[in-house]
């Protein structure tokens, strides 16, 4: 019975069990699909997205883009509130808590006041909506975003959009680049939440923990909805890229990494081009389809050509054969910002010949240019025009497979100098003519200005003539000259070349000169320049070549001319040389401008310390509010006095004093006369790129800026040029951004290499002139930055150029055609306080990787770095034979050839440096020597050397007793370094290599008690040689002494010989230096052949001197010869003409 009850409940239990399980299935099913459905409500509700950040966006792009504004910001009432860390939200125009930031778009922008954070808490402001709002249209939000430097690197500041809704809310961040606005793009199409939104929160954080500290400001300016959600892409390309058509290509996106291997480590999306079979495309073949219409243009495009394709009719541009072409629809509105000019930025793998970039407007107008490919990365700038809503580019060349990569194309800084707008023309009715040369004359009398016309210049009418018109460099308008011309010529006849002359004058030398053409009514301009060698009123100096590049801004110059230093800067400050209406009066270019008698003579003791070292001295010129500087600041200038204004080169008034302030000084100290110190370069501006600091000229965008700063240049450049000849002029740029950051309608802040473009294409078309660069290589808002741990990017696609990527620098310079030499400057590496962050060791190691960089590069003439202190043998012996042990590197453990390209151990090697001991008479007396000879003293006339008081030497005099000691009164010590010094040049190099042995008798009395213990250092110096010996003097105890220059190299070429003195313990009165007459010792000439041998040199000066004297009468006498000739010649033929003719 038991067994037949189990028997039947098994197929109960087993029925049982089965409709469980079909109760259970179907719960789990909905209990599995309720947490999916759980986990993608939740997603929704706690939405994260993702964000593009786009550094100095162009602001017309950014408005082409967007399609509703949520906030503008232009209205002063502000409608948002704190939210975290904030301490004050203000609608301005701008504001000092962000120098250099101006609104990005409209009138206003909103500057949001920060506080202290803790760790992961942004500094956020919020704006709650009224009720909800519906944004399902949109697929992006975005907003400008400004924030300055708070000195924690690049990358590590985050921009974050929080949106609210009803339904959850939306995040999404993006990295910022300080100090530049940057369009932030937040992808909001996969959120449905955006149907319902009620606030927006906006907020700065800092990467990391440690920058909660910081306080700074943040800016914003027009946040905006985007109907695209790719809408970022149109900050780099104009438009989305699936926007663009394509014919024989095929276009796409790239991703960041693939870029490495041809741009270091520059990560940077790009639209990848690849090339199709040009041949199969239908518009290239026009043969495939029947043309109706239309017509070829020059560059063999088929331009408004009907096209019929089977049942389909419209009008197309036929490529030529091999082409390819991208195109776009864009939108209605100048997108160019004004500038009318767009910059390509790609690199071309294809081998692609040339690229067209062709645009549209809706009124049919065509704007169309070429320019030529090279294989590489290039940056490509052509005009379109403004109002263009069609975009093509077309490439000619290239094979089928390969790509062009193109970077960016966006908005270009406008460049277009002052002259050619002055000097338009219309080719089709006027013709054009080329300005081959605009040169003074060899003897000085004329200006001729050498014209080459073209063949629609040629075929003008009879009455046409040429006309040549004198324009005042302020000029800006045509009105402004068209008075009177100086000088006329007949079109026919007419040849390949004509050539203008005029009058060169003082007056003149710095204006422009424009060539018109004149038909019956106006005249037309169709070509200027200026004079392009001013150079020709002076003969001019030749200065030594300095094979050392090793250069130091220090007030200490004789611890720099110890150390061997050959280079430095003093800034001029054209305010405190000018005077207001008093003072003494200099004359120039027809005007009288009175200067500081006071600030010059202390630029005297400055300048003529440095050049009594052998130290060449490059001159900053600058300008600012303070002192009688109003004169000479631009008018449009509004820097504070802690800024640089622009030179005033707005009216007439200011580029006279400008030119006559230039002028008096390379006359001082560049002309021929030395007494007051040598300079050798000058420098315009400092680091005018910044020029809302540097070279402010309020708001002034890059083609007025380097319009302005092109016109100070050529004044400064004619002014120096005209007075001393022989100067070299350099503009000075720093290490901010090198290319990418600056937008078409920048003010206050530009590119580098916009800069020198620009200037460059201002300088060539104006009349080219040679020209240098100043360099900072070391980034102003980084200051400790280290480049040789760096791996900067070694392309045209460069941020920054610092050390470790110079050849991005001079490559691009030596692009620019002619000569451009570069001097580097460091300002702000090694200042006090860096070693809190790199380690001395490291510092030297920055110093030396720098330095060797400069070796390196011909085209870098000197390396001037701030002041080292405690360098040791470093500085002194880095340009000697010793420089590869001095150098050898402590840090990465590698060795400097692997580091530097073209470096090889030992090329620093420019310089010889011998030390050692003097030896007293005791260890070397004259009954050693075969031979001994008095080389000079104080009170003869044997004219070896002139003898000058060095600094902290306050008079010189020699004895009454005829024996030829001469007496130093020695006053305070001119710097930090404690030396006081007498120094003697030479009138020729001095060949000592049969008498080395240099012995000087001295003495020191006082009543200091420090005088027991006198440091002496006695400097001999050939070029940047140096021969230096120690020794010791003690108070009132004659000491004779000699120095063994036979171990010198050049001791055949003896220029100089200094004698120092300081205290070892310190400041020692006032004592004075007696120095017997100095004897020169031999070991293979008797005193009789030695005192030949040292006649024998000061014969052959002698003879020297007046051979050059007869060469210089005989060149005059030829000359007064030839003009006498001249007008008795003139003289006979005019009584010739007139003899009355005999009739028969």
């Amino acid at each position: 019975m038991h067994k037949r009850i189990s028997f039947l409940l098994i197929p109960a239990v087993t029925v049982l069990a089965a409709v469980m399980l079909l109760i259970i299935m179907p719960l789990n099913i909905t209990v599995s699909a309720q947490n999916v459905q759980d986990e993608t409500a939740l997603r929704q509700i706690q939405y994260t997205g993702t964000a593009v950040s786009c550094a100095d966006a162009e602001p017309a792009v950014y408005r082409s883009i967007r399609s509703s504004i949520i906030d503008g910001f232009d209205s002063e009432a502000v409608t948002w509130l704190p939210e975290s860390n904030i301490t004050n939200i203000t609608s301005v125009i701008n504001t000092p808590l962000a120098a250099g930031c101006s609104p990005f778009s409209g009138e206003r922008f909103l500057a949001v006041s920060a506080r202290k954070a803790p760790p992961g808490e942004p500094r956020a402001i919020v704006k709650s909506l009224p009720q909800p709002a519906n944004y399902s249209a949109y697929g992006s939000i975005c907003a400008a975003v400004w924030c300055p430097d708070p000195g924690i690197g690049e990358g590590r500041l985050e921009f974050t959009f929080t949106i609210g809704a009803v339904s959850g809310s939306y995040t999404a961040s993006a990295p910022l680049r300080t100090g530049c606005w940057n369009a932030v793009f937040a992808d909001i199409s996969g959120w449905e939440g955006r149907s319902a939104v009620t606030s927006f929160t906006l907020g700065i954080s800092c990467a990391g923990t440690d920058y909660y500290e910081l306080v700074f400001p943040f800016c914003l300016d027009e946040v905006s909805l985007c109907t695209s959600a790719d809408a970022a892409q149109a900050m780099r390309y104009l438009a989305p890229v699936r926007q663009y058509d394509c014919e024989g290509c095929e276009l796409g996106l790239s991703d960041a990494g693939s870029l490495r291997d041809r741009a270091a480590e520059y990560d940077m999306s790009y639209m990848k081009l690849t090339f199709g079979d040009a041949s199969r495309s239908p518009a290239a073949d026009p043969g495939s389809a029947a043309l109706q219409g239309g017509g070829r243009t020059e560059d063999g495009h088929y331009v408004g050509v009907e096209l019929q394709l089977g049942t389909d009719t419209h009008t197309a541009n036929i490529l030529p054969d091999g082409a390819r072409r991208i195109s776009v629809s864009l939108p209605e509105g100048d997108i160019t910002g004004g500038t009318s000019m767009l910059r390509l930025l790609l690199d071309n793998r294809s081998g692609a010949e040339s690229v067209t970039l062709r645009s549209m407007s809706a009124r049919s107008t065509v704007t169309e240019r070429t320019a030529g490919l090279t294989d590489g990365l290039q940056s490509i700038c052509l005009p379109v025009n403004r109002e263009m809503n069609e975009l093509e580019l077309i490439i000619t060349g290239g094979s089928e497979g390969e790509e062009i990569h193109i970077y960016s194309i966006l908005p270009a800084a406008s460049y277009r100098s002052d002259v050619e707008a002055l000097y338009a023309y219309t080719p089709a009715k006027t013709g054009r003519c080329v300005i081959e040369s605009c040169r003074v004359s060899s003897d000085r009398s004329s200006i001729e200005v050498t014209v080459k016309p073209d063949a629609q210049l040629l075929t003008r009418s009879p009455d046409a003539v040429i006309e040549l018109y004198d324009l005042e460099p302020y000029a800006s308008d045509k009105n402004d000259f068209f008075y009177e011309s100086i000088v006329r010529a007949d079109v026919k006849p007419i040849s390949e070349h004509i050539v203008l002359r005029t009058a060169a004058r003082e007056e003149n030398i710095g204006n422009r000169f424009v060539v018109c053409i004149k038909e019956g009514g106006s005249p037309t301009p169709i070509a200027g320049s200026y004079v392009t060698n001013p150079e020709q009123f002076t003969s001019g100096l030749s200065y030594p070549d300095i094979k050392s590049k090793k250069g130091m801004d220090t007030p200490n110059h004789v611890e720099a001319g110890l150390l061997g230093i050959r280079h430095t800067t003093v800034q001029i400050e054209l305010e405190k040389l000018t005077a207001d209406g008093s003072g003494n009066v200099y004359h120039y270019d027809g005007t009288s401008t009175y200067y500081d008698e006071a600030y010059l003579s202390r630029l005297d003791g400055i300048i003529s310390a440095y050049t009594a070292e052998g130290i060449s001295v490059t001159a900053i010129l600058t300008v600012s509010r303070g002192g009688n500087g109003s004169l000479l600041c631009h008018p449009d200038s509004t820097a504070p006095n802690s800024g640089y204004a622009a030179f005033n080169t707005g009216d007439k008034d200011g580029i006279a004093a400008l030119g006559a302030a230039a002028h008096l000084i390379a006359k001082r100290y560049s002309g021929s006369s030395a007494a007051h110190g040598r300079i050798v370069n000058y420098v315009v501006g400092h680091e005018v790129q910044n020029a809302a600091v540097n070279y402010n000229l309020g708001g002034a965008d890059l083609r007025r800026t380097v319009s302005a700063y092109a016109e100070a240049f050529r004044t400064i450049y004619n002014a120096v040029k005209s007075a001393a000849g022989t100067p070299k002029v350099f503009i000075s740029l720093g290490c901010g951004s090198w290319q990418g950051s600056s937008v078409s309608n920048e003010t206050g802040r530009f590119d580098v290499r916009d800069f020198l473009e620009a200037f460059s294409e201002y300088v060539r078309s104006a009349g080219d002139i040679a020209w240098g660069l100043m360099y900072n290589p070391y980034p102003c808002s980084d200051s400790l930055y280290s480049s040789i741990e760096a791996a900067e990017c070694n392309s045209l696609l460069a941020s920054r150029v610092t050390p470790a990527n110079l050849s991005v620098l001079t490559g691009y310079l030596e692009s620019l055609g002619g000569s451009h030499p570069v001097i580097l400057r460091d300002t702000g590496f090694f200042t006090p306080g860096a070693e809190k962050t790199l380690t001395v060791s490291a510092r030297y190691d920055e110093y030396v990787y720098a330095y060797l960089k400069a070796v390196s590069l011909d085209i870098v003439k000197a390396y001037i770095t701030a002041y080292l202190p405690d360098s040791g043998r470093l500085i002194e012996r880095i340009d000697t034979a010793e420089s590869k042990y001095v150098t050898e590197k402590r840090i990465i453990g590698r060795a400097w050839s692997d580091l530097i390209e073209g470096y090889t151990p030992g090329s620093a090697a420019v310089r010889n440096i011998v030390t050692d001991s003097l030896k007293p008479d005791m260890l070397t007396p004259v009954s050693s020597y075969t031979g001994t000879a008095e080389l000079l003293s104080f009170d003869s006339d044997l004219g070896l050397s002139v003898w000058k008081p060095g600094a902290g030497c306050v008079s010189l005099a020699s004895s009454e007793d005829g024996s030829g000691t001469f007496a130093a009164e020695l006053g305070s010590p001119p710097d930090g370094s404690g030396w006081r010094y007498v120094t003697g040049s030479f009138s020729y190099p001095l060949n000592l290599t049969s008498a080395p042995y240099v012995t000087l008798e001295l003495s020191l009395t006082g009543e200091s008690p420090n005088l027991s213990d006198i440091e002496l250092l006695i400097v001999f110096r050939s070029g940047s040689d140096i021969a230096a010996y120690s020794g010791r003097l003690s108070n009132g105890i004659p000491s004779e002494l000699t120095a063994d220059l036979s171990t010198f190299p050049p001791v055949g070429r003896i220029e100089s010989i200094n004698l120092y003195v300081r205290g070892a313990a310190g400041d020692f009165g006032t004592p004075t230096l007696y120095i017997s007459p100095v004897r020169v010792s031999s070991n293979l000439l008797d005193s009789s052949q030695l005192s030949e041998y040292l006649w024998e040199q000061k014969a052959a000066y002698i003879r020297s001197q007046k051979a050059e004297i007869n060469t210089n009468h005989v060149i005059a006498l030829a000359v007064v010869i030839l003009v006498c000739s001249t007008i008795l010649v003139i003289r006979r033929m005019n009584r010739h003409d007139d003899i009355p003719v005999r009739k028969h």
